[in-house]
């Protein structure tokens, strides 16, 4: 999980992920792109933000609470690198509204 473009650095998207994970039970990537949807647009320079995430596909709605429960042998992954995508790209615009 990341960004496929230049990202606002606020330490409170992470505590907002967190509670996401815990109190709401989303999934690892709901919770990631919804407390981008939060603190993100802050950027000041008008360019949107890419939230990005890849990895495993059947994972993608892995959560603290419910996961995809099948481990890769050791370097299974080579052999199956059509098993991994991208599984999220949202674009998220900036307005330049600095949250307090």
């Amino acid at each position: 999980m990341g960004f496929a473009s230049i990202m606002y650095l606020d330490s409170r998207e992470a505590i907002k992920f967190a509670q996401l994970l815990v109190a709401d039970k989303l999934s690892f990537k709901d919770a990631f792109v919804q407390a981008a949807r939060i603190y993100q647009p802050q950027r000041q320079d008008g360019q949107s933000s890419i939230v990005r995430i890849m990895g495993y596909k059947l994972a993608a709605n892995d959560s603290l609470y419910s996961f995809y429960g099948c481990r890769p042998e050791k370097e299974w992954y080579r052999n199956y690198k059509q098993g991994y995508s991208i599984i999220a790209d949202v674009k998220i615009p900036a307005t330049g509204v600095v949250i307090r």
